[in-house]
């Protein structure tokens, strides 16, 4: 005789038995770039990790996803439930299918929160790394958008920050490719609750890293940097938007509505019914957020007015007069500002030297005598198939520390009008 709880065992065994051989398999991952296969091929072990869409020289921007304390590239902003549904795959399919390419990207840096699970850098120092690293990866050629949860957003900001007052060429390109910033869950001004060193005593009860023992509540530091964004994200023509939880943590809520506000009239706030976790874990594309992620993307970047109608000699003149002239240059600088000044023109004349290869542009390839200008490049900067006739684009930047204008290689097509594999571009004087 079995006793009574010998009888719950078997019927629970054979309760279980039964739903495991008669259980439906899992159903198919909800869209078809995370697949198992694409998972194994992503290289997680990069800072800089290309997501989907990267190497489509078509794209029409690139789209940064930054994690927050303890988090990770990939498990951040992915669901816990089965089939897996990762949010920057899926941003990508879905302006894909609107005929909007872009390239997406995950950010991995260490951000742990406590000693006892790793060495994390301070704000001030993952910022300069990962803006280089940014640059090493190619990006600043096309209008970016920054999706950044928690401690990602504080990094952000200090990114924005170092890139604008370090007078670095290769950070201002970076600044000025910024078109958006999407915060979720970011303790902007700091609360008992928001205070990141409180989150990090949720994950693990310890000694907390200086990443995060940098940012307690109503740190001074914390504090400095949200005023620089407040007073510097319109000036940059940066779109702010935050998205704040509305559901506790272990009891508390770890960022309320008012520390996640940045406290911009032009920003939106939206509140999201997930707590701190599982607010950038979307399970299906329904989820708010990723509808929002949608519609930001696409009509950030296609607000972008390029204003290229003025020929090349006729901009260069009218910069040369403004700077020669100390007149406003920064009223000027603002106004083509963003890499927005871009111009085609063709190769009527190549000059080399040991070091330099100039070329004389046309605006067209039957006048070369037409609206011309003259470019100077490194001699590696321009590939070795250019030749007359060849078509170039090209966009303006200004030096902040020269007051000078230079010029980025966007693109280069010979003159047979076969694509040209372009090198990383080349920021140089135009005169």
């Amino acid at each position: 005789m079995f006793s009574e709880a010998n009888r719950l065992f078997a019927v629970v065994f054979f309760t279980s038995a039964i739903c495991g051989c008669f259980s439906t398999p899992p159903p198919p991952a909800p869209f078809p770039w995370w697949t198992p296969d694409n998972q194994a091929k992503t290289e997680w072990g990069q800072t800089i990790i290309p997501i989907a869409g990267t190497d489509n020289h078509e794209r029409r921007a690139d789209v940064v996803f930054i994690h927050g304390l303890n988090g990770n590239p990939q498990t951040t902003w992915e669901s816990e439930v089965s089939p897996k549904f990762y949010l920057p795959a899926y941003l990508h399919y879905a302006l894909d299918n609107e005929k909007f390419p872009v390239g997406v990207w995950s950010v991995n840096y260490d951000s742990a929160a406590s000693n006892w699970l790793g060495k994390s850098m301070p704000v001030v120092d993952q910022s300069k790394r990962l803006l280089d690293e940014l640059r090493l990866a190619g990006l600043g050629k096309k209008p970016i958008v920054f999706v950044a949860h928690s401690l990602g957003g504080i990094l952000v900001k200090r990114m924005l920050m170092d890139a604008d007052t370090l007078n670095d060429d290769g950070f201002e390109t970076i600044r000025d490719a910024s078109q958006s910033v999407i915060f979720v869950a970011t303790p902007h001004s700091g609360s008992m609750h928001a205070s990141l060193l409180n989150l990090a005593g949720y994950y693990l009860p310890g000694k907390v890293s200086s990443l995060a023992a940098e940012l307690r509540d109503n740190d001074s530091t914390l504090r400095a940097l949200n005023d620089w964004y407040r007073a510097n994200a319109d000036k940059l023509e940066i779109k702010t938007y935050a998205f704040f939880e509305t559901q506790p943590l272990h009891g508390a809520l770890i960022v309320d509505q008012a520390s996640a506000n940045p406290g911009l009239a032009s920003a939106k706030t939206i509140g999201l019914p997930f707590d701190h976790i599982a607010i950038c874990k979307p399970s299906k594309p329904s989820n708010l957020l990723c509808r929002e992620l949608v519609d930001i993307v696409k009509t950030d970047v296609e607000s972008l007015v390029i204003p290229n109608s003025m020929p090349m000699p006729e901009f260069l003149q009218q910069f040369n007069k403004v700077r020669d002239d100390g007149t406003d240059l920064e009223t000027f600088k603002q106004k083509y500002k963003r890499n927005q000044f871009t111009w085609t023109g063709y190769v009527t004349k190549i000059q080399l030297s040991d070091k330099r290869r100039s070329v004389r542009l046309g605006a067209s390839p039957d006048t070369p005598n037409s609206e011309t200008a003259f470019l100077s490049f490194g001699k590696d900067d321009l590939s070795d198939n250019i030749s007359v006739g060849s078509k170039i684009i090209v966009k303006g930047v200004f030096s902040k520390e020269t007051n000078s204008l230079g010029v980025i290689l966007d693109k280069c097509t010979p003159s047979t009008e076969k694509p040209s594999t372009s090198s990383e571009p080349s920021k140089k004087e135009a005169n």
